[in-house]
């Protein structure tokens, strides 16, 4: 079976079927035993990280990726700098991905919140709770609007990630080292007018799951 895709589809139903008969956890063993690949990573171009470096390492590419915390508005400064960025510190020819995750899993920072803005009192748990209510059902549905208003206002947790991949199959220390300066001055452009940032340091499949 060349494509990889039908080898994840007939994996998966494979392992659906077994799920769904008496003795399912020996089944669903015999059928992972039977797979020709150990795991569905080996179906993707993913080969390693170094951690050192923040570099991913592919196949026949390698690259990075960059969390950048989102902020509230945007002034002319801070368009400026992106701008300037995309033009004069990236190659030409090369992708340069920016990603925006959007997720209704609020419940944490809701919790986090309201820490600092909880009621107290007699009544204070039963007002904690309709806080609480409020918030959660404007993630799972939307914020209550005056009558006649409809705009899309809900509560969600976004991410931004900054990717960037490039041809390389020696995966020489002179790629290696350009990469690295790369990574640098996308840095320093994102430290002052933008927003901080971070490495992005775990594996591929780790974004696929939200986490």
């Amino acid at each position: 079976m060349n494509n990889p895709l039908e080898a994840v589809t007939q994996a998966v139903n494979s392992l659906v079927t077994a799920l769904k008969l008496p003795d399912e956890s020996a089944k669903a063993n015999e059928v992972l035993g039977e797979m020709s690949f150990p795991q569905f990573s080996r179906l993707l171009p993913y080969r390693d990280y170094n951690q050192e470096s923040g570099l991913f390492m592919n196949d026949t590419t390698m690259g990075f990726m960059l969390e950048a915390i989102p902020i509230n508005g945007a002034n002319e400064s801070i368009v400026e700098a992106l701008d300037h960025m995309l033009r004069t510190k990236l190659p030409r020819g090369v992708p340069f991905c920016i990603h925006l995750m959007s997720s209704q899993l609020v419940g944490d920072r809701i919790e986090y919140g309201l820490r600092e803005f909880s009621w107290s009192g007699e009544q204070a748990e039963r007002f904690n709770a309709i806080t609480r209510a409020y918030y959660m059902n404007a993630a799972a549905t939307q914020f209550p609007l005056p009558e006649g208003m409809n705009l899309p206002l809900t509560l969600r947790h976004y991410r931004v990630f900054f990717s960037y991949c490039s041809p390389s199959k020696k995966k020489s220390r002179a790629d290696i080292l350009e990469m690295e300066n790369l990574v640098k001055i996308i840095r320093a452009s994102l430290q002052g007018p933008v927003s901080p940032h971070r490495r992005w340091m775990h594996r591929p499949l780790s974004i696929l799951s939200g986490r």
